[in-house]
Order: structure tokens, then C-alpha cells, then sequence
């Protein structure tokens, strides 16, 4: 088993195995899916037989289960016919642990440097854009952006954005405006976007947030103009 993970680690797992209930195999299946771009069901099964654990397909759903409840992956497609799930960006626990363990930012690090992180094909009109299924996706997205683009978070400060707002307090400018919005710009290749976000509410009452991350220089420049010079 893996165990040099758990000592480049220890702060995460103690995280992971105290306050989110995985066991020490579950944990390191979990450091696995975060240097995957993403992975299924089957692919899960298949990281249990590297770590030396042999489980069964039902076992490994009871496990996707569980890391989807716990808030630790998120299903990226849901229009196909084998579900993929995402780890979300190892700085989004931080956020769940921020007055917990101390000495987590720098194992933060260590693991960041190994996310994989699927870049867009800016030359293909076809992924120019993407749905946002999820706060959670929205946030590693933002988190993976922001190491090399300012972000600024656009608010008309509804209730339902407040949890999302201030997950994004650390890494994003906060502007108040009149719609909710982030905005991204990469000096560096000359990359602009925004994040145009929107929330659904269930028949009973919860409500979800979604976002559409488009890279597109006209769009940026007409919010940047409009809120951000104007509101900031």
C-alpha cells in the first residue's frame, strides 16, 4: 500500500479519516482520483487493486457515494450513459478545514502541484464553453484558474450566493453589482472569460448553483466595463 502518501500528507488524511469518516485506503484512493482528470466507477475499482485492496463493484459505488456526499468529487457529465466524477481542487478542503489542522497550506500545496487539471482547447469553437454542474465544480475551476489569472466575483449579493462568495473571498476581487458573474483575465497568453452563474430551486425548497465558464474577450470586456469599473 501507498503509505509514503499518507506521510507526505498526514494533516489530510487525519482530515479525511477524522472528519469526513474515510478509511486510510479510501483516503488514498482519493489522492489518486486527484491526479486523474476524472474517473468512473470502474476506474475507481481498478485504483483499489494498485493500492492492493480488492473491492467489489457495488462496494466501489457505496465509495463514489460516499465521497460525493462528503463533498470530496462531483459528477462532470450527466448526459451520457457512464458517469464520470471529478475530484474537487484540493484547495476547496481547505475551505472546509480552514479552523481545524494546523500546517494544511503547505500539504495544500504538495497536492495541488499534482492535480490534473484539463486545460480548454482554445482553438476549438466546441469547448470555448462548459457547464458548471455544481458549487463545488464552479470553486475547483475558480482554484484551478486563479494560479495564473486575476478573478473577480461579481454580486448582486442574493442569499444564495453567499456561501460560494465567500468560499471565493481568498481568491477572487468582490465587486457589487446588479448580476452574478466571474470574470477572469490571463495577462500572460491573453486569455479573458467570465463564469456567468445561475441558481435552480428544487421542489423542496434547496436550491443549486450552476455556472457557464466561456472564454471570450468581448464578454469580459462588456462586465469589466459595466460592473467592475463602474461598481468597483
Amino acid at each position: 500500500m501507498c503509505f509514503y502518501l499518507t506521510e507526505k500528507y498526514p494533516n489530510i488524511t487525519k482530515f479525511l479519516r477524522g472528519l469526513k469518516g474515510l478509511s486510510e485506503g479510501e483516503s488514498l484512493a482519493f489522492f489518486k482520483i486527484c491526479n486523474r482528470e476524472s474517473v468512473s466507477v470502474k476506474e475507481v475499482m481498478q485504483i483499489f487493486l494498485e493500492l492492493k485492496i480488492k473491492i467489489s463493484r457495488s462496494r466501489a459505488y457505496t465509495i463514489v457515494e460516499k465521497f460525493k456526499r462528503e463533498g470530496l468529487i462531483f459528477p462532470t457529465n450527466s448526459s451520457v450513459k457512464i458517469q464520470r466524477y471529478k475530484a474537487v481542487h484540493p484547495k476547496a478542503l481547505f475551505n472546509d478545514l480552514k479552523d481545524g489542522l494546523k500546517g494544511l497550506d503547505v500539504e495544500i500545496g504538495l497536492l495541488s502541484e499534482s492535480y490534473e487539471i484539463k486545460n480548454f482547447e482554445i482553438k476549438d469553437p466546441r469547448k470555448l464553453s462548459k457547464t458548471l454542474n455544481s458549487e463545488r465544480e464552479i470553486l475547483s475551476v475558480c482554484n484551478s484558474l486563479c494560479s495564473e489569472s486575476d478573478l473577480f466575483v461579481v454580486s448582486d449579493n442574493s442569499p444564495e450566493f453567499k456561501h460560494l462568495n465567500n468560499s471565493l473571498s481568498d481568491i477572487c476581487e468582490k465587486v457589487d453589482g446588479n448580476i452574478n458573474v466571474i470574470l477572469f483575465s490571463n495577462s500572460k497568453n491573453d486569455d479573458k472569460g467570465v463564469i456567468t452563474l445561475s441558481k435552480r430551486t428544487s421542489k423542496g425548497g434547496s436550491v443549486r448553483i450552476f455556472g457557464q465558464i466561456i472564454y471570450d474577450a468581448d464578454k469580459f470586456n462588456y462586465f469589466f466595463d459595466n460592473e467592475v469599473r463602474r461598481n468597483g
